[in-house]
């Protein structure tokens, strides 16, 4: 069933399951811990199962619902496999030989305990529908224990899930704000570094809260040899990459958005016009291109004979300039409104023509 980071870091205590313990510790008692654990679920689906098919065997349960696997091995992980390993190559031959047909015996043995513990719960479970079940969650004890957790949770935990919140509600915010931009090339690659950059991101983050939970004494392990106790310095850098991926695409949206109002559907004209770095020059050289900026001045401009509905600008300023850098030169246009509301006319103050170096 879905569990938190805590509430899986709290069940591997159950189950006896840390980097302090050593691989050869007794079962018996994580088994039955585990058992205890997978019960109330297992016997709502045998109550239900048996409720929808009347006369139904174990066998029938099993083919339909699986083997019983051992609970255990999900929480083997690479590390635990890779010790265990490590402690078998430093045995002699025919000690290692023993330990592992030790090992086989014992999984052999967990298979069968857990099979006699399916065939226990099938008898117990009486025949109700789903509908008709007490809930497995209980929402009041759930309050409870977050309300708990809150009480007794360390502040650098605490801003560490808030910070997991907010990194993944920005993302949510900027794929949805950059919707209508998604077909620009440079907004889509954007919006791919910060998905990587905020998936990492969680993920370092969850990792130093799941080492943090329940060891609050002892330092983490670090990449250097500062004070952090509680998260790794490539946490924080990676949190930093993530704040800069969110400001970058935030300025491309303030840009692309615009354009592509002016310019709608021209997403290669305004991906080439975003590209344009400042003080630079783009020509625009194929014909659809310099169709389309010159369809969206004709635009703004029939736009602009209708009564503003903001402020009129007290002058407009037009400058043209020369690119051929043999001929350098630039013509210079300034415009001021007519105030008259039965004319829509300017007056021309300024018309110059300058060298320019």
């Amino acid at each position: 069933m879905p569990m938190t980071d805590e509430e899986e870091e709290n069940q591997k205590k159950f189950l006896g399951v840390s980097k302090n313990n050593r691989f050869e510790e007794s079962i018996t008692s994580r088994i039955k811990i585990a058992q205890r654990l997978q019960k109330p679920k297992l016997l709502s689906d045998m109550s239900s199962f048996k409720a929808a098919n009347h006369g139904a065997v174990f066998e029938d349960f099993v083919r339909w619902y699986g083997n019983p696997e051992n609970p255990l091995n999900e929480e083997f992980n690479g590390e635990t496999a890779r010790r265990a390993i490590e402690y078998r190559s430093k045995l002699p031959p025919d000690e290692a030989k023993t330990l592992a047909l030790e090992e086989a015996s014992e999984a052999i043995a967990i298979l069968m305990s857990l099979r006699a513990f399916w065939e226990d719960t099938w008898e117990e479970a009486e025949p109700l529908p789903a509908f008709d079940q007490e809930p497995l969650f209980n929402p009041y004890s759930t309050v409870e224990m977050v309300l708990h957790s809150f009480e007794t949770i360390h502040p650098a935990l605490l801003v560490n899930q808030v910070m997991a919140v907010k990194l993944t509600n920005a993302k949510f915010v900027l794929e949805s704000a950059a919707t209508p931009a998604r077909k620009i090339h440079s907004v889509a690659q954007s919006l791919v570094k910060l998905k990587t950059s905020i998936d990492g991101a969680l993920e370092m983050l969850t990792s130093d809260a799941s080492s943090a939970f329940l060891q609050l004494g002892p330092k983490m392990p670090t990449d250097d040899s500062g004070p952090l106790a509680f998260v790794s310095t490539s946490t924080v850098m990676k949190c930093e990459g993530v704040c800069d991926a969110i400001g970058e695409l935030e300025l491309l949206l303030s840009r692309a958005l615009p354009l592509l109002q002016m310019l709608p559907g021209e997403f290669g004209l305004v991906d080439t016009l975003l590209q344009c770095e400042e003080e630079r020059y783009h020509i625009l050289t194929h014909p659809s291109e310099r169709s389309a900026f010159l369809r969206a001045i004709k635009r703004n401009q029939t736009n602009s004979s209708e009564p503003p509905s903001e402020a009129i600008p007290a002058m407009r300023e037009y400058v043209l300039r020369n690119l051929d850098q043999s001929n350098p030169c630039q013509l210079s246009a300034r415009l001021v409104p007519s105030f008259d509301e039965d004319q829509s006319t300017s007056l021309l103050m300024a018309f110059t023509k300058s060298s320019r170096s």
